[in-house]
């Protein structure tokens, strides 16, 4: 695959300790990272393939509204299902030009996965976290809960339409997304 990767940020880490449900820090989960990585170009388009579903990253409807939900569906390679790097670690709707970002900028573990006005909140913020060493296999973090939460469907779902949703960061498919340059 040819595609520019250009490392914007890297930290090599080892969090003993895990947002809680109320984003206080619990010792009863440990998430080890070694490496996050932010690996997308600035201005690069790219969709996100659910490994496990094989469906893609997309608006709700292809909406431009403020806090649309984002969901996976059938890849198609529409606009609504691609997006770029802004600003650092935003992820950028290409239809709507809003950023991908968990819901009131909670920390909980469940909460939705939307589209926002971009605003350079943290919730706001993804880090590339490479799957065996894959720049094009990936989770996706996010930078407002510790570092521990990604970005999974809901109930490990393959439906079409099913809820993205921010969860505690670990080894299923449905946590892990295949990088399709546009």
């Amino acid at each position: 695959m040819n595609r520019s990767i250009f490392l914007l940020a890297s930290l090599s880490c080892c969090l003993t300790s895990c947002a809680a449900d109320y984003g206080e820090p619990d010792t009863d989960d440990s998430v080890e990272v070694d490496e996050l990585s932010q690996g997308l170009a600035l201005d690069e388009v790219v969709s996100f393939k659910n490994l496990n579903s094989q469906r893609c990253i997309g608006v709700d409807g292809a909406s431009t509204e403020h806090g649309a939900l984002v969901k996976q569906f059938t890849c198609d390679g529409a606009l609504n299902q691609s997006w770029r790097a802004e600003g650092g670690l935003e992820l950028v709707n290409v239809k709507s030009d809003k950023c991908m970002g968990v819901d009131g900028g909670s920390r909980n573990h469940g909460a939705n996965i939307g589209q926002y006005n971009c605003d350079g909140a943290v919730n706001q913020n993804w880090i590339w976290s490479p799957v065996d060493g894959s720049p094009d296999i990936v989770r996706l973090v996010n930078e407002n809960s510790f570092s521990v939460r990604c970005i999974g469907v809901d109930g490990g779902s393959g439906d079409n339409g099913a809820q993205l949703k921010q969860f505690r960061c670990d080894s299923s498919a449905n946590q892990i997304w295949v990088v399709i340059p546009r």
